[in-house]
Parts: C-alpha cells; structure tokens; sequence
C-alpha cells in the first residue's frame, strides 16, 4: 500500500516539474524560438539556392552590394495563371459526361469475353461510339450514333441465343457424361481381388495390376460422384477427398503400358467432354450476368443522353481556354530565357508557333499551329502593361456564341516573404563573386540568432 502511495506521488512529481519546465520554456520562448530560427533557416537556404541558380546563368554571384531583391527576383518569383473561372461550369459539364462514360465502359468491361461473333459485332460499335463520345467532349466534331440502341440491340442478340435454354441442356449432358465417366471407371476397376491401399482401406484389383493405379481411378470415381451428387442437389453420407481427375488420369498414362493406355482412352474423352460442357455453362452463367450489366449501362446511358448536348458545347469551351493556356505556357517559356516577357507590340505568334510544332521518333516535323488555332473564332490577343511581371491572352472561342476565354499570367517576386523570416534584412557578402559568398541574417527569435550560408563544397 505504502509503495503504491509512494509511485502515485513520484508520478504526480514528475508531471509537474515537467509543467514547470515547459512553462519556462513557453516564457522565456523556447518552443517558439526554435520553430523560428528553423523559419530563418528555411528561408536563408532559399537564397543560397536562388544564388546558385544565378550562378549557372551568369558564370559568378552578385556582386559585392548588389540588390539581391532584384538580382535573385527570378529566382524567388512564381508565376501565377488566373482567368479559367468563367470556364469553370464547362469543365464540370464536360467531367460529369466523361465520369458516365467511364461507368457505362465499367459495367460493360465483361463484354470483351463474348465469343458469340454477331454479338461481339454489336458490342464493338457500342466501344466506339463510346469513343466518338469521347471524342466530342474533347472539343472534337464527329457524328455520334447512339449507346442506347446499342445496348437494346446487344440485349436482344443474348436474349436470342436462348441462354437459360442452353444452359438447361449443357446440364443435362454434364449429368449424362459424369454418369458415363462413373461407369466408364467401373468397368476399368476388376473385382476378382483386393488388395490394401496406402490407407488402409480394401479395395478390388485386377491378377497384375499394381494397387497406384486402382487408387487413381478410385479417385477419379469418387470426385465425379461427389460433382453429380451436387448437380442433383444430393447428399452424400460421407464426402471423400476431391482430386483433379485430369491429374489423376496424367498418373495412370504414366504408369500404363501400350494397351492399357488404349483401354482408358473412352475415359480421356469422357473427360475432356465433361470439361467441354463445363466451360460451356461457365460461358451460359457468364452472357446471364451480361445481360444484368446490360440493364445497369442502359440506365447509366439514359443519365448521359440527358448530360451530352450541354457537354458537347462545353467541350470545345473547355479545349479552346487548354490550348490558350498552352499558349501561356509558351510565352512562360520565353521568359526563361530572355528574362521578361514579350513587348506590347511583339508578333505574338512568332513566339507560339514553335511552341505546336512536334518531332516525331523518325525526325518527322508536325506543324499542329493550324489545329490549335481552329479552336478560336478570333485571338489570342497578347497584352502587357509590364513585361516584367504580367501579361494576358485573350480570344473568342470558334462556336456560335463566340465564348471569350482568357488567361492572366502574373509574376510575384517571394523576396519579401522570404525576408520576412529574418529580424533585419540579410547581410551579403563576396570577397570574390567567381568563387565564394557568405550570407547571414538574424532569426526572429529572442536571442535574434545568426543563421548563415556559403556555396556548397
């Protein structure tokens, strides 16, 4: 009793001095002071990278009283696309159309194992209508006949090879040829002596015949006498092991001489034929499930007819404001590599052309510049107040309405941000720009500790 009072109140102890040692660090600043000087850290590492980067471009560092904010701005700047939010509708439009037809391709996926060629004939039209559909989401004009139809069309084709029919009569001749097979193995198996098989039991054998071979055909009989007994619904008093009577009848080819073989060779048929009809109710219980797909698509095509006029227009929405912000990506580009973006008065096109010309594996050269401006009725338009940091394309897409699409681009220098981390600003410093810099600033935190970087060994 007494230790268990004294465990209770060395616990109690240590809680509270460890209170006690963390209010002393949330007073004095310590779990925010650390959380600071890893900010000034973070950011001062930014820098080291911008000037690195400055570096690969310029062949030496800034110099020595240099303006880094300006030096390292596209080092610490982003670009920032804005404009796509009048499109917005017409991408959801566009998406609610393509997640339907993405369903109505799941529920029919089981159709690639029709083998039925007329039927596999219909079900390849509904796959490329669907992919027609497709096709006019993605701003494409094509003539697209309907899912519905050929759905009706694929569920009258199943119905018509009257599955339910066929499989009644494959089941019916399985239970025949499983009935054969098992008097077909009686009539393999001699009663004239008996002989102890590896577990013990008794059972009859031929003068000469060794007692591996007896036990094969046993078990083909009892696996085959078990799957009639389940096909009538019976049940045997004792269920036995279960072998695959392909393998077993594998071991007595093995073991059998030249006539031998011949005697077992009506229950190799047998066999096979049971396999045969088997596959072939496998396939009858496959095209019945198909046609339970088939009622699952149509309901999911009635909600895609409903969806698809309104999609088809956005569509081409949707792939005029992605070519212009293709475009946009274009003039970024150029900007990387003159520094700034194109004057106001600059032959835009000569900038964007290149951008839609692609080489093939062959060396071949395709000019998509025409395809990309099919997609307008006028445009793009470029404009700029300041090519340093902004710029805007704008163009009507080519549909009846003439929809305006646009693409703003702007430039944020992150200078400022990443300052913000440091009580002062950064203090830079290069005794020779080609080799080596030192950059240090002071964290924010209560001790206003340093933080520095140099080049990288």
């Amino acid at each position: 009793m007494k230790s268990e009072k004294l465990k209770i109140k060395w616990e109690f102890c240590i809680l509270y001095f460890a209170f006690l040692i963390f209010m002393g660090c949330e007073s004095g600043g310590g779990v925010q002071d650390i959380a600071l000087v890893k900010q000034a850290k973070r950011e001062i590492r930014r820098i080291r990278n911008a000037l690195e980067e400055y570096k690969l471009d310029y062949g030496a560092y800034p110099a020595q009283g240099s303006n880094l904010k300006v030096k390292l701005a596209p080092y610490l700047s982003k670009l920032f696309y804005s404009g796509g939010e009048e499109t917005a509708e017409y991408t959801r439009s566009v998406l609610g159309a393509q997640n339907n037809l993405n369903q109505i391709r799941n529920a029919l996926s089981g159709c690639n194992m029709i083998k039925d060629p007329e039927v596999k004939e219909i079900f390849n039209n509904i796959q490329e209508s669907i992919k027609l559909h497709e096709a006019v989401l993605n701003g494409k004009d094509e003539e697209i006949s309907s899912v519905s139809s050929g759905l009706s069309k694929l569920q009258e084709a199943i119905e018509g090879l009257e599955v339910q029919e066929l499989k009644s009569s494959r089941r019916d001749s399985l239970i025949e040829v499983i009935a054969r097979i098992i008097e077909t193995v009686n009539s393999l198996i001699p009663d004239t002596h008996l002989y102890m098989s590896r577990d013990g039991s008794q059972s009859p054998v031929e003068t000469g015949r060794e007692g591996e071979e007896l036990e094969h055909l046993e078990n083909i009989k009892n696996t085959f006498r078990w799957y009639e007994a389940d096909m009538l619904g019976k049940k045997l008093a004792e269920k036995k092991e279960l072998y695959s009577p392909q393998g077993e009848l594998v071991a007595l080819k093995e073991k059998g001489d030249s006539v031998y073989l011949m005697r077992i060779l009506p229950l190799q048929k047998l066999i096979d034929s049971y396999y045969e009809l088997g596959s072939g109710m496998d396939y009858c219980d496959f095209l019945l499930a198909t046609q339970k797909d088939i009622g699952r698509a149509s309901k999911l095509v009635s909600m895609l007819d409903a969806k698809m006029p309104e999609a088809e227009e956005s569509g081409v929405i949707v792939q005029a404001e992605a070519t212009l912000r293709r475009m946009a990506d274009a003039i970024r580009d150029y900007r990387k590599e003159k520094g700034e973006f194109p004057k106001r008065d600059t032959n835009i096109d000569s900038i964007l052309h290149p951008y839609f010309v692609e080489t093939t594996m062959s060396g071949e050269c395709i000019d998509r510049w025409s395809d990309a401006l099919s997609w307008f009725h006028s445009g793009p338009v470029y404009k700029t107040n300041d090519p340093r940091v902004n710029f805007t394309l704008e163009a009507q897409v080519n549909n009846e309405v003439h929809t305006p699409v646009m693409v703003k681009a702007r430039i944020e220098n992150k200078w400022d941000e990443v300052i913000g981390a440091f009580s002062e600003a950064p203090i830079y410093e290069t005794p020779d720009s080609t080799q080596v810099y030192f950059v240090k600033a002071r964290a924010k935190d209560s001790g206003l500790t340093w933080v520095t970087e140099r080049p990288p060994k």
